[in-house]
């Protein structure tokens, strides 16, 4: 139950809203991040979190939502990857995951990246839009 408000909180450049610190669990503060512009990759949180409902938007190029278990906001170079989390985007729309309430952990922190290639190839296209609430500890 979310009784009071947390902290806004955000390192990353990336525009945020506090959401709420959740008051029987002390620290554990909720941010929404959204890009501010058309990107080609965003980073949710820079050490462990947990990251809860992570969304893509397209623009006319269809491709794949992909999340990584890293701290660095800088993706590794296009070409072979294993993502943490892979799913296929049409052109001009939104999808995420079929989340599970209790969010997303990631140890190291949490990158997402819009690729125009399959799921183990990344071929990065600044042509999206990201929106995730991160939980941090």
């Amino acid at each position: 139950m979310l009784k009071r408000w947390g902290a806004l909180a955000c390192a990353m450049g990336a525009a945020c809203v506090a959401i709420a610190a959740n008051a029987q669990e002390p620290g554990r503060n909720m941010v929404l991040i959204t890009s501010p512009a058309a990107e080609g990759s965003r980073q949710l949180c820079a050490s462990k979190c947990v990251v809860h409902t992570p969304y893509v938007t397209t623009g006319a190029a269809a491709g794949f939502l992909m999340l990584f278990d890293q701290a660095s906001a800088t993706p590794a170079a296009d070409g072979a990857v294993v993502p943490v989390l892979c799913i296929q985007v049409a052109a001009t729309t939104s999808s995420g995951p079929p989340a599970p309430t209790t969010g997303m952990p990631f140890q190291n922190g949490a990158l997402a990246v819009f690729s125009t290639t399959g799921c183990f190839t990344k071929t990065i296209s600044a042509t999206a839009y990201f929106s995730a609430v991160r939980q941090t500890f």
